[in-house]
Order: C-alpha cells, then structure tokens, then sequence
C-alpha cells in the first residue's frame, strides 16, 4: 500500500456533538495517535474532529466498532453518539503525502 493510500485510510471524521473534547475522543478512540479539532468546526455549529490512526487496521476497527453504537443508550455513562466516517484528505495533504 503506497504513502497516500495509507494516510488515506488512517483517518477518520468525526462529528455530532455539539461539546466535541479531545479527551473524549481520545477516550473512545484509545489508538488514536492524533486528534484534532480544527477551530473551523465551532463556526459550523457542531464540532468535528479529525482522529488520526499509524495504520489502516487500528482506523477500521475503530470506524467499525462506532458503527455499532447506534444509540445513546449503548454508550458507556456520559459519552455522546458520534457520526463516523472515513476523512477525505485535500489537494495539499494528497500532495505532502505522496512525495515520501
């Protein structure tokens, strides 16, 4: 798998809560190795993050077992459901990514 296609599929949106934390990301993604919240997202008016993982494995298990946490009810105390989806990297991040 080359650079790009693993920068790719390493990283994942998250969006839904209108309090967005890092630590409560990095609470309920325990492998991630970066989380960020780009001041942007306050002016949308819910927060969304970024959640970087070192693989493309450590994302999937991660973007799956959010899947399955369909309701508020199958969260552990005082944790929000979240919308998860695979993040789209722009021109320039393709560009920094590909040149290794």
């Amino acid at each position: 798998m080359t650079n790009f296609h693993a920068g790719l599929f390493s990283r994942l949106f998250v969006s839904g809560a209108v309090k967005l934390k890092i630590s409560q990301l990095r609470s309920q993604f325990p492998k991630a190795t970066n989380v960020l919240i780009p001041s942007r997202s306050a002016k949308h008016g819910k927060k969304f993050a970024f959640v970087q993982f070192s693989s493309p494995g450590d994302a999937k298990a991660a973007f799956d077992a959010a899947a399955a946490i369909k309701r508020k009810s199958d969260l552990p105390a005082g944790e929000v459901p979240l919308t998860v989806l695979y993040a789209k990297l722009n021109q320039k991040e393709k560009k920094v990514i590909s040149e290794d």
